[in-house]
């Protein structure tokens, strides 16, 4: 284990092995560490912790939401009908077999001048 890992183990509350501890602070560069560690570790203590809250979008969720049980609801909607259908035969017809009209039961007679009168454009 080198010096600043031991030193940081002991900052940090863990076990340290009292030779390797005592390795680390008989060196110069040992000490200093240990200094500038608990120096930093002061700064820090005062500083405020910044947090970033954590900003829910409730519209967009809705909308989300909304959206999904739209979606559900039409695929639904669709399945049901789509079952409760019965399949329509379709009967191909030739030319041949297409029937002439019915005769009309009323024919309406228009007189130029009496019941009709021809205009020209939209006016």
């Amino acid at each position: 284990m080198n010096i600043e890992n031991t030193i940081d183990s002991l900052l940090d509350g863990e076990t340290v092995e009292p030779a390797a501890l005592d390795t680390a602070l008989a060196a110069a560069e040992g000490r200093a560490y240990l200094i500038d560690a608990l120096a930093i570790r002061h700064l820090i203590a005062d500083a405020p912790v910044a947090v970033a809250p954590v900003r829910r979008r409730p519209a967009l969720l809705f909308s989300v939401r909304a959206a999904v049980l739209a979606v559900g609801l039409v695929g639904l909607g669709y399945f049901a009908g789509a079952r409760g259908t019965t399949p329509k035969t379709v009967i191909p017809m030739s030319s041949a077999e297409i029937v002439a009209p019915p005769e009309p039961t009323r024919v309406i007679e228009l007189k130029p001048g009496v019941n009709w009168q021809e205009s020209r454009g939209g006016d």
